[in-house]
C-alpha cells in the first residue's frame, strides 16, 4: 500500500495463519504435543516469519492481529482456555514470541549485512556513522547503522550496538539473551 502500513498484506498473512490454527484446532486431540508443534513450525511460524523485516515494523495494530493469532495457537497446542494467559506458554513451549521473532531476523540480517553476506544491491544501502557527545565527565561515542533516505539524510536502523569494538550485534548472542530472558 501506499503508506507502507502493510494492511493488506498482513490481512493476507492473517487469512493463512487463521486456517493453520484451524488445522492444529482440529488435529490436536489426535497427536502428542511434539508432534502439534512440529506442526505449528511447518504450518503457522513460517507464514509468521516469511518477510517479517519488511510488515513486521509496521503499525502496532497491525502487528498485533498476527501476535494475537500466534496467542491463540499456543492455546491450541497446549488445550489452554481461550483467556488463558500467555506468558508462561511461551517460555513452556520455547517459543519466540512474534516480537522477538522479527528482532532476530532483524539481528541476523544486519549480521549478514555486517559480514557482506548480503547481495551488492542491499550492501550498498548501510552505511555505519559514529556520533561523539561530550558530557562532563567523558565523550560518549554512539554507533549506528543508517539508511541513505535517497535526499543526503540518514535513517538510522539499529542504534548503540552493546558489543565490543563498536561492532554489531551477533545475531548468536542475541539468540542466547532471547533464550536467557525466558523464565
Amino acid at each position: 500500500d501506499s503508506r507502507l502500513a502493510w494492511t493488506s498484506q498482513i490481512s493476507e498473512y492473517t487469512k493463512k495463519i487463521a486456517r493453520a490454527n484451524g488445522l492444529l484446532a482440529k488435529l490436536r486431540y489426535y497427536v502428542d504435543t511434539q508432534t502439534i508443534k512440529s506442526l505449528y513450525y511447518s504450518l503457522f511460524h513460517s507464514h509468521m516469519t516469511y518477510g517479517c523485516l519488511t510488515w513486521g515494523l509496521a503499525r502496532k495494530s497491525n502487528v498485533n492481529r498476527i501476535f494475537k493469532l500466534q496467542q491463540q495457537a499456543l492455546r491450541i497446542i497446549t488445550l489452554s482456555n481461550y483467556d488463558a494467559s500467555t506468558s508462561q506458554l511461551f517460555s513452556q513451549l520455547k517459543i519466540l514470541k512474534l516480537e522477538d521473532a522479527i528482532k532476530l531476523n532483524l539481528c541476523f540480517f544486519m549480521h549478514d549485512w555486517f559480514n557482506n553476506r548480503l547481495p551488492k544491491c542491499l550492501n550498498k544501502l548501510f552505511s555505519f556513522y559514529a556520533t561523539t557527545v561530550s558530557t562532563r565527565k567523558k565523550q560518549l561515542t554512539t554507533t549506528f547503522v543508517a539508511i541513505d533516505d535517497g535526499r543526503n539524510a540518514t535513517v538510522p536502523v539499529m542504534l548503540n550496538f552493546k558489543v565490543q569494538a563498536c561492532s554489531i550485534i551477533c545475531a548468536t548472542s542475541m539468540l542466547k539473551c532471547l533464550i536467557i530472558k525466558q523464565p
